[in-house]
């Protein structure tokens, strides 16, 4: 049997109709991370060090999503940083994958 469990997502969004409900999508891992869309687009995440959201790079739409997430423009971090600590919780995964 397939454990479903595994990932979960819900919508963060605060949308009149559930029609755009899509656009704003998160999920969970199963080691406990979150990660929030807009769209097709991962603009924050949840792991160990807590939240790391992306800055504002694209428009209002996802702008309006970055402040559903959070609204404290100021833990914002750019492109390279949010990569950056990205790939450390993938690693951190993918080490414990490999043991």
């Amino acid at each position: 049997m397939i454990n479903t469990n595994i990932v979960k997502k819900w919508n963060y969004g605060n949308y009149s109709s559930n029609n755009y409900g899509s656009h704003s999508l998160a999920f969970s891992d199963n080691f406990g991370n979150d990660y929030y869309f807009s769209y097709d687009t991962l603009i924050a995440f949840r792991g160990d060090e807590g939240l790391v959201i992306h800055k504002n790079n694209w428009g209002t739409t996802t702008g309006k999503h970055l402040n559903w997430i959070n609204t404290d423009k100021k833990i914002r971090v750019n492109s390279e940083v949010f990569q950056a600590k990205l790939d450390a919780l993938k690693d951190k995964y993918n080490a414990i994958d490999k043991q």
